[in-house]
């Protein structure tokens, strides 16, 4: 029987998604039975065509395209892909279509399991509480710091501290020292809107997965190390295919001393010009934020504590820590603040 297809698109556009905005002016239109998708892209990435219908977030990766798509694509303009509906279905009807790419260079991959891999978030999540607005710190490098005791309704700044997210809670935002404030179950902090990504694009790593990037995947012990860049203490988190740019040196590991704070910049430092090496051969810096109780912010440019999505115990949930003396995996108290950098699924 030969195969026929329906493409109704009654609204459609198309989205762009990456770690630092390689794609751009991205049109589609129809030929035949086929959807033609043009764009633009800075540098060489690895491209995938994504589709929704009916005006969902709900993305799904195309396989049956061709084209400017797939590993190693190369910078330029009027790059196109070309899917092939009826490969991919034997009859397609959709209402509210739209179509992703997402471009990211190879140097930004991290393995979290033996087969599944994710991009890190370009910073620290953010919240803004009068405006209700979620963002990604505009750099790696930033932190809100002290002001992160305004953890209010009304506050009209900036926050990026959070009590572990549930039910229960405005995705932890919260000075409540109370456990009980923090029952139910988790609540991804990545089904926001982040920014002008779409729900969903962004999540939590589970325990196992932090534990895997950072202590387990193959060579991990010389994929991380802590430092201080461009006068900033944290850990330096380097990506599955590591190739350290010319002209800088990194040492993987912790200072053999902790003293809050003070051994990161002894251990080695990195000024903005070698980090901005760093960063574009796909390093991952998370700064050693503290940790927020009720008001209190302590131990900020000390230690850096990160949640994962993974309930450790009653009223205790799974997070990475990190001095300059060492990092591991331990369990937090709900009600404490403590930082959250999201992930973004390749495969």
């Amino acid at each position: 029987m030969r195969k026929i297809v329906l493409l109704l698109v009654m609204v459609f556009s198309v989205m762009m998604m990456w770690a630092e905005n390689y794609a751009s002016n991205a049109r589609a239109v129809q030929v035949e039975r086929t959807m033609v998708i043009t764009y633009d892209l800075s540098e060489t990435s690895n491209v995938r065509l994504l589709i929704s219908t009916n005006m969902s977030n709900d993305f799904k990766e195309l396989k049956q395209v061709t084209g400017d798509v797939g590993r190693n694509v190369p910078a330029g303009t009027n790059r196109q892909i070309t899917w092939n509906v009826l490969e991919e279905y034997d009859r397609f009807v959709a209402d509210g279509v739209r179509f992703m790419v997402e471009a990211y260079r190879k140097e930004c991959i991290f393995s979290v399991s033996p087969s599944k891999k994710v991009m890190f978030s370009p910073g620290n999540l953010q919240y803004h509480p009068a405006n209700k607005k979620w963002r990604f710190a505009e750099s790696q490098l930033d932190y809100i710091g002290a002001a992160n005791k305004n953890c209010f309704s009304t506050y009209n700044g900036w926050l990026d501290l959070f009590g572990w997210s549930t039910s229960a809670t405005n995705f932890g935002v919260s000075t409540s020292t109370s456990n009980s404030d923090y029952s139910g179950s988790f609540v991804d902090w990545g089904t926001n809107t982040i920014g002008t990504d779409t729900p969903n694009t962004w999540r939590t790593l589970t325990y196992d997965e932090w534990f895997y990037v950072v202590f387990n995947r193959p060579n991990a012990s010389s994929l991380n190390g802590i430092a201080q860049v461009n006068g900033v203490n944290g850990l330096i988190l380097l990506p599955d295919n590591w190739v350290c740019p010319a002209g800088v040196t990194f040492k993987s590991g912790f200072h053999s001393i902790s003293g809050v704070g003070y051994y990161y910049a002894a251990y080695q430092t990195f000024t903005a010009e070698q980090w901005s090496k760093l960063e574009s051969a796909g390093a991952v810096f998370l700064p050693a934020t503290g940790f927020r109780y009720g008001s209190d912010v302590d131990y900020v440019q000390g230690d850096g504590y990160y949640w994962s999505a993974t309930e450790d115990e009653s009223n205790h949930a799974a997070c990475l820590g990190f001095s300059e003396g060492g990092a591991g995996m331990y369990g937090n108290d709900f009600c404490y603040g403590l930082s959250v950098r999201l992930v973004k699924d390749l495969q």
